[in-house]
């Protein structure tokens, strides 16, 4: 949806915190998504272009093997995996 996104970026620095996952991410950024799993460093790439966007707070992006925090630092957290 164009006008999501559209809105979507229009509330950036409006937000605290932005949850996220990777398919929004690479559809707000129009950035590239890896084939299969999202990698960590891909992740990590797409929360900072997010961030990059304007987002005044957090970005918090989550994916199959974890999630990535981006704000004035970095910081990573692989999934928990429950039986």
């Amino acid at each position: 949806n164009p006008q999501l996104a559209a809105q979507v970026r229009a509330s950036l620095p409006s937000l605290d915190i932005l949850f996220t996952n990777e398919i929004e991410a690479a559809a707000l950024t129009g950035l590239p998504l890896d084939e299969g799993p999202v990698q960590s460093a891909t992740a990590a790439r797409l929360a900072a272009a997010v961030k990059a966007m304007g987002a005044a707070g957090l970005v918090v992006l989550h994916h199959s093997d974890g999630a990535v925090c981006v704000g004035a630092t970095e910081h990573h957290q692989s999934s928990v995996r429950v039986p």
